[in-house]
């Protein structure tokens, strides 16, 4: 990406985020029937070249990519760099700030799955134990409820804030 460039703090609709697999000693090979994954089933799984168990899944880690949407293939870091404001509100502090994130949160499908749809963006196919990031710029959206979903918000908060 080039230095300086900025994206817009305009509304940026929700997105499904893709989580890592990551290879550790302690790890399964198998972690079916939670997520669909096989330890050395795909070459993008760190630590798979070492023919490691899956040790860790991040859902919301730096390292995560975006799956849908106009910013699709980036990472959440890059994407927090490039639009701090769009992604957690207009009072957002930047990395390393003493300050709580506003506005962030977190669609995690605990079971069944949905489809969310808003005017203006496609609409995302959350399946079973998918997460779908709701910037605090998103405009609104519904959920439908495509096979007996158990949808759970999180909401970042920082140690010591009240909700």
């Amino acid at each position: 990406m080039a230095s300086g460039a900025q994206t817009s703090s305009s509304a940026f609709a929700p997105f499904l985020i893709e989580s890592r697999f990551v290879g550790r000693v302690w790890g399964f090979n198998d972690l079916r029937p939670w997520y669909d994954r096989v330890a050395g089933s795909d070459p993008a799984t760190p630590g798979r070249e070492a023919g490691q168990p899956i040790g860790e899944v991040w859902l919301t880690g730096d390292e995560c990519r975006v799956a849908t949407g106009p910013h699709a293939g980036k990472t959440l870091a890059e994407l927090f760099v490039e639009a701090p404001q769009a992604m957690l509100g207009c009072g957002a502090s930047l990395p390393g700030a003493n300050e709580p994130a506003s506005g962030l949160s977190y669609l995690f499908a605990a079971a069944g799955s949905a489809r969310l749809m808003g005017s203006g963006s496609e609409p995302i196919e959350l399946p079973s134990r998918g997460i779908v990031a709701v910037p605090a710029t998103s405009p609104a959206f519904t959920v439908e409820n495509l096979d007996g979903l158990d949808l759970i918000r999180i909401s970042p908060r920082w140690p010591g804030t009240a909700q």
